[in-house]
């Protein structure tokens, strides 16, 4: 028994005050927008996969918020890690299985990089691992496509082409993630938000999602966080271990191999920290021999194509940002309006976008799919700006979090002035950030803090109407409205 329990209840209850508002928000957002003028029914499958996806979410993260607030931490991780992993196998199982019943294909609703890895990885695995790289030259294929593209071609090496063995692997991986979030979470807030953190990604449906799809963002997820993990104990431990070191900054180099924004915001965070923080928690003599050490690797890994990518995205992200935005209000399916979007639109929503979709769309099957995944995020904001508030100017304590807040907001940034602002996909890398901060949040909604959180979901069910009928209208779905 005592292996199991503890003496200290460690738990801070999410409670149920805030889920009933959030289910009552999403029903009556749901009938605002089906009887406008144009009736406008949404697809009942898709309302199926919204209400279990938002509904188990607020449900079972204030049940074991204080059901498992009694757990010893090492009997707590491993239900956290089971759990997560049993949920996310179902799902993927699931989700196999029904896209071939939608698609007639194991992927996606128009699949377009799924595909793209999966055949690129069998390429890679019949041509060997070693001759990765040639192929990619060879097809003029961005160094941040490669990393996935590698890791498909490795286990297709090991298992044959078996498409649901790579979603298998990113089941394991998610759940593996969890535990990163928590023990991050446990150094910076302490045991109590940790555990609501590791509730809330082993539920949160953002990520059971991507572990069904052939896409690199899971193990992207998972590189990161490792990497975020390592190098938040190696600052915050007493002694420069740099056994520990070398294999960090390696993990943080291969995220340039997914994704060279992330990879980058990864990076500056972490230079961040070394000028921002308190010399208490990072000594300048530690200060010295990690930046002599991080000038060397990064002066490698930048000299040649990352250098190049990262340069020419940078210096073309406004005219790509226009000319994409054009783009998508001229193509088939495309909203009219969306060429008046740009970064002065998208930076004072971006830590709430993007905004969920309740209208019929039929151009977009994967976007309604996931609506109640968009819809938890939409309500959860609410306790990130909590913490925002606290940290900041309440407490004043942002210096002791300046990794966590620096990735997250430079990522932030580059994301607003890119053409993928309200993308959610493109928004998933700083989700365990969002986590760790909605957690903390929560443990400090009290008081007069709790009496916003009505007013904003006001706010935020007048936000969700609008930008349906933003899209109706945009798309042509309502000519006479």
């Amino acid at each position: 028994m005592n292996t199991i329990f503890t003496k200290n209840r460690h738990n801070i209850p999410f409670s149920t005050f805030f889920t009933k508002r959030a289910v009552l928000l999403y029903f009556l957002a749901l009938i605002a927008v089906t009887f406008l003028p144009r009736f406008n029914t949404f697809p009942f499958h898709w309302l199926v996969f919204g209400i279990i996806e938002f509904s188990s979410f607020f449900y079972y993260t204030s049940l074991l918020s204080r059901e498992w607030g009694s757990y010893s931490e090492k009997f707590f991780l491993k239900k956290i890690f089971k759990t997560a992993l049993a949920i996310r196998i179902i799902y993927v199982i699931f989700i196999y299985f029904f896209y071939i019943w939608m698609t007639g294909s194991p992927f996606e609703f128009e699949a377009g990089d799924a595909c793209f890895y999966d055949n690129f990885g069998a390429s890679i695995a019949d041509g060997g691992l070693l001759n990765a790289f040639d192929i990619g030259a060879k097809s003029h294929i961005s160094i941040s496509d490669m990393g996935y593209p590698i890791i498909i071609g490795l286990i297709y090496s090991i298992f044959g082409k078996i498409i649901i063995i790579p979603r298998i692997i990113n089941a394991l991986l998610s759940a593996w993630m969890c535990l990163f979030i928590y023990r991050i979470t446990n150094r910076h807030f302490g045991e109590n938000t940790a555990r609501l953190a590791a509730i809330i990604s082993m539920l949160l449906p953002h990520f059971i999602y991507y572990c069904g799809l052939h896409l690199k963002e899971t193990t992207m997820l998972f590189l990161l966080m490792l990497f975020i993990e390592r190098i938040d104990f190696v600052l915050k431990d007493n002694k420069l271990n740099m056994k520990q070191l070398f294999p960090s900054l390696a993990i943080g180099m291969s995220l340039f191999l997914f994704r060279n924004v992330l990879g980058m915001s990864a990076w500056l965070g972490f230079f961040s920290v070394l000028i921002f923080t308190t010399e208490k928690l990072v000594g300048w003599s530690k200060r010295i021999v990690i930046v002599f050490f991080l000038f060397i690797v990064v002066a490698f890994f930048m000299s040649g194509r990352i250098e190049e990518e990262i340069s020419s995205n940078w210096k073309d992200r406004e005219k790509t940002q226009i000319q994409n935005m054009n783009f998508r209000s001229v193509r088939k399916d495309g909203n009219k309006y969306a060429k008046y979007g740009s970064a002065a639109m998208f930076a004072p929503v971006i830590l709430i976008v993007p905004i969920t979709t309740i209208a019929n769309l039929t151009d977009q099957q994967n976007t309604m799919l996931i609506n109640g995944n968009l819809f938890v995020k939409n309500v959860m904001a609410f306790f990130l700006l909590v913490t925002l508030y606290v940290i900041f100017f309440r407490d004043k304590t942002y210096r002791q979090h300046s990794l966590l807040l620096a990735v997250y907001f430079i990522y932030l940034i580059i994301l607003a002035f890119s053409s993928f602002a309200i993308s959610e996909r493109f928004h998933l890398p700083i989700m365990p950030f969002f986590v760790i901060f909605v957690a903390y949040g929560i443990t400090q909604t009290k008081g007069k803090i709790a009496r916003y959180y009505v007013p904003y979901l006001v706010l935020l069910g007048l936000i969700i109407f609008v930008w349906n009928v933003f899209k109706l209208i945009g798309k042509g779905y309502m000519s006479n409205f």
